[in-house]
C-alpha cells in the first residue's frame, strides 16, 4: 500500500500487525518493535516528524530490552531519532543518539554486515557534519573494516569509502593517516579499473592537495597533477571545468619551479575553458587573467601584461562595482604597467582612480603604495617637487598605519632623502636620512648592515650642503661602527679616513689630520690595496708630505674629482640607454674607473656600492627595482 502511495491503508494494516503481535508475543518482542518502526517510516514519508519520533522511540525502547544496546536494530532506531533531531535543529540531542551508533561493532555478525556497514557509513557522515569528527571517523573505520573482512575487501565501494575517510581525516588535520587512505584507495582503483578512470583522478588530485600543504614534501606533485589532467581530458573533455581546476593548481606549481612559459600555457587553457563555460564577464576568468598578468610582468612583457590587467579592471568593475577594493588593486597595477609602457598620462589617471578608491575604503597602506607610484612617475618626468610631495604623503600615511618605528618607514625616509639630494635640497635630504637612521638604530641597533653606507651618504650630503663639521661627525661615526662591528678594512674605509683628514686639515686640525692620514696609509698597506688602487697610496703620500689644505677646495680637489666620477657614471648610463650599448654593470665599472683615476680612489662609496649609491643620487631614469 505504501509503495503505491496509499498511506492510509498502509497505516491500517500496520495497526492490525501491532495489535496481533502485542496479543501473541507480548509488549517486549522484537517483532512488535519492527512493526512500530515501520509505522515510524510511514510517518516520515508523510512528513509527520512528531509521530515518527514517537514511533521510533517506542521501537528503540523495545529493542533495547529485547536485543540489547549493541544490536544493529537498536542502533538503527537511534540513527532515525538522531536524524529527526538534526532536521529540527536540535544538534546536541542528535549528537547523543548518533554517538550510540559506534556501539554496533561488537555484536556484528556476517549475515548482518551489509546493513551494519551502511549504518556506520551514514552515521559517520552525520557525525562529521555535526563536528564530532573523532566519533565520525571511528564509524568510518569500522565500516571499512567490515567491508574488507566480509563484503568486498578490494572492491570499488571500499575504495570510495577510503576516499571519504581520507577526506575526513584531512579536514581533521590527520594528514599522514589521510595519505595512507588515499594511497590504499588509489591502489584498489588501479588494480580494479586501471589507470584511466575519473575516480582515480579524484584520488590523485586529493592526495596532491594534501602534499602541497606540507612544507617538507618531496613527492613530485607536478607529475601527479599532470596525470590527473590527462585522465580528466580523456574522460570529461578538454573543456571541462574539472580540467581547469587542476590546470590552475598546476600553473601555480610551474610558476614556483620557475617554469614561466609552462605556467602561462596552463593559465591560457584555464582562461579558454572559463570563457567558454561562463562567458567573458565571469569573476573566475578575472582571477586567471590576473595570474597571467603577474607572470607576464615578471617576464618584463609589459604590453601583454597590460592587456590582461585592463580586462581584469573591466570585469571587476562590472561584477563588483566601480569602488570595490578589488577594482582599486587592479587599477593600481594597470597604472604601473601603463607607466612601464611609456603612457604616463594614462598611468596617472588610473593610479589617481586607484588612490581615490583606496582612500574611500580606508585602505591607507595600499593608498601609500599608490602615492609612491605616482611619485615615481613625477620623478621619471623630472617633476621632482611633485615627486617629493607624493613621497612625503606616502610616508605620512605609512607612519600612521605602521607606526613611526616600522622598518619600511626607515627605507621611505632614505628614498625621500635620495630625491631631495637630486634637486639640491641637501639640508632636507640630511634630515630625511637622519630620520631613517634613527629608526634603524632603534629597531636593529648599530650592527645593521645598512648603517655604514647610510652614514657615508649622510657625510657626502652634509658636505654638499656646506656643513663640514656635521659631515666629519657622520664619517667618524662610520669609522667607529666599522671598527667595533667588523674586521674588514676595505677601500671604503681608507677613503673615508682620507676625507676625514681633509676636513680636519681645512678646519685647522693639522695634527689630527696627519694622524688620520697615517692610519689610512697603514691600513692601505697592511690590507694589500696597492695593487688594485695604486693612485690611493700616491694621494695619501702627497697628503702626508704636506699637500696644501687649500687644495681641498680647489678645482682639482678630491671633492671636485669625486663628483666628476659620479657624473661620468650617470652620463654613461644615459648614453647606454639611448644606444642600447654596454650593460648597466659595464657602465658602473667604467665610471668607477673614471672616478678612481681622477680621485686616487672613489669618494664616499666603493666600487661595489657605486651602483646603489651614486646612481640613485644622480640619474634621472628611475629604477623601479629600488625602494
Amino acid at each position: 500500500f505504501a509503495e503505491q502511495g496509499n498511506m492510509d491503508d498502509g497505516f491500517i494494516v500496520l495497526e492490525e500487525v501491532v495489535r496481533i503481535r502485542k496479543k501473541a508475543l507480548g509488549d517486549d518482542s522484537s517483532e512488535l518493535a519492527d512493526a512500530i518502526f515501520q509505522q515510524g517510516l510511514l510517518h516520515m514519508e508523510k512528513g509527520n516528524r512528531e509521530d515518527a519520533l514517537a514511533s521510533f522511540n517506542k521501537a528503540r525502547e523495545i529493542r533495547k530490552t529485547a536485543l540489547g544496546e549493541t544490536h544493529p536494530d537498536f542502533v538503527e532506531a537511534s540513527f532515525r531519532i538522531g536524524s529527526i533531531h538534526l532536521a529540527e535543529g536540535l544538534d546536541q540531542e542528535a549528537k547523543r543518539f548518533f554517538a550510540e551508533m559506534k556501539q554496533s561493532e561488537e555484536e556484528t555478525q556476517a549475515a548482518e554486515s551489509q546493513g551494519v556497514a551502511e549504518l556506520l557509513r551514514a552515521t559517520g557522515a552525520v557525525l562529521i557534519d555535526l563536528e564530532m569528527k573523532e566519533e565520525g571517523l571511528a564509524c568510518y573505520e569500522q565500516h571499512v573494516r567490515i567491508r574488507k573482512e566480509t563484503i568486498d575487501s578490494d572492491g570499488v565501494e571500499t575504495a570510495d569509502l577510503l576516499q571519504r575517510v581520507a577526506a575526513a581525516l584531512s579536514e581533521q588535520g590527520s594528514t599522514e593517516q589521510a595519505l595512507l587512505c588515499y594511497e590504499d584507495s588509489i591502489r584498489i582503483r588501479l588494480d580494479v579499473l586501471g589507470e584511466e578512470n575519473e575516480d582515480l583522478a579524484d584520488a590523485l588530485y586529493a592526495k596532491a592537495s594534501i602534499l602541497l600543504d606540507q612544507e617538507d614534501n618531496e613527492v613530485d606533485c607536478v607529475s601527479l597533477l599532470e596525470h590527473v589532467v590527462k585522465i580528466r581530458k580523456e574522460k570529461l573533455g578538454a573543456e571541462s571545468l574539472d580540467v581547469a581546476e587542476v590546470l590552475d593548481t598546476l600553473g601555480s606549481l610551474y610558476l614556483e619551479d620557475g617554469r614561466h612559459e609552462d605556467a602561462l600555457a596552463a593559465f591560457d587553457e584555464v582562461a579558454l575553458i572559463q570563457e567558454a563555460a561562463h562567458g567573458v564577464d565571469h569573476e573566475d576568468l578575472s582571477e586567471t587573467l590576473y595570474s597571467k598578468g603577474l607572470i607576464l610582468l615578471s617576464l618584463q612583457r609589459h604590453e601583454e601584461a597590460l592587456e590582461n590587467f585592463t580586462e581584469v579592471v573591466r570585469i571587476r568593475k562590472k561584477n563588483q562595482g566601480e569602488d570595490h577594493t578589488a577594482v582599486g588593486d587592479a587599477l593600481n597595477i594597470t597604472g604601473f604597467l601603463e607607466a612601464k609602457c611609456g603612457n604616463t598620462e594614462k598611468a596617472r589617471e588610473l593610479l589617481s582612480e586607484a588612490l581615490r578608491i583606496r582612500k574611500q575604503n580606508e585602505e591607507f597602506a595600499k593608498a601609500a603604495d599608490t602615492l609612491q607610484q605616482i611619485g615615481d612617475i613625477h620623478r621619471s618626468e623630472q617633476q621632482f617637487d611633485l615627486a617629493i610631495e607624493c613621497y612625503k604623503e606616502c610616508l605620512r600615511i605609512s607612519t600612521l598605519e605602521l607606526g613611526a618605528d616600522n622598518e619600511s618607514i626607515a627605507d621611505g625616509y632614505i628614498a625621500l632623502g635620495n630625491i631631495q639630494g637630486v634637486v639640491g635640497k641637501h639640508d632636507d635630504a640630511c634630515a630625511s636620512y637622519q630620520e631613517g637612521l634613527n629608526i634603524i638604530l632603534k629597531t636593529h641597533g648599530e650592527e645593521d648592515e645598512r648603517i655604514p653606507p647610510l652614514l657615508q651618504k649622510m657625510g657626502s650630503t652634509e658636505l654638499k650642503a656646506g656643513n663640514r663639521l656635521k659631515a666629519k661627525d657622520h664619517l667618524l661615526e662610520y669609522i667607529r661602527i666599522r671598527k667595533e662591528h667588523s674586521d674588514e678594512r676595505d677601500i671604503d674605509f681608507v677613503n673615508t679616513l682620507q676625507i676625514i683628514g681633509q676636513i680636519q686639515k681645512i678646519s685647522g686640525e693639522d695634527e689630527e689630520a696627519e694622524n688620520t692620514w697615517e692610519e689610512a696609509f697603514e691600513i692601505y698597506t697592511d690590507e694589500g690595496l696597492a695593487y688594485e688602487y695604486p693612485n690611493v697610496g700616491e694621494t695619501l703620500r702627497n697628503l702626508l708630505d704636506g699637500e696644501s689644505a687649500d687644495a681641498a677646495t680647489s678645482d682639482n680637489s678630491l671633492f671636485k674629482k669625486a663628483s666628476t666620477g659620479i657624473l661620468a657614471m650617470v652620463k654613461a648610463q644615459k648614453a647606454a640607454d639611448q644606444a642600447n650599448a654596454p650593460s648597466r654593470e659595464d657602465i658602473v665599472n667604467a665610471a668607477t674607473f673614471v672616478s678612481i683615476r681622477s680621485l686616487g680612489a672613489n669618494t664616499f662609496t666603493s666600487k661595489k656600492s657605486l651602483d646603489t649609491g651614486a646612481i640613485e643620487e644622480g640619474e634621472e631614469e628611475y629604477d623601479d627595482q629600488y625602494y
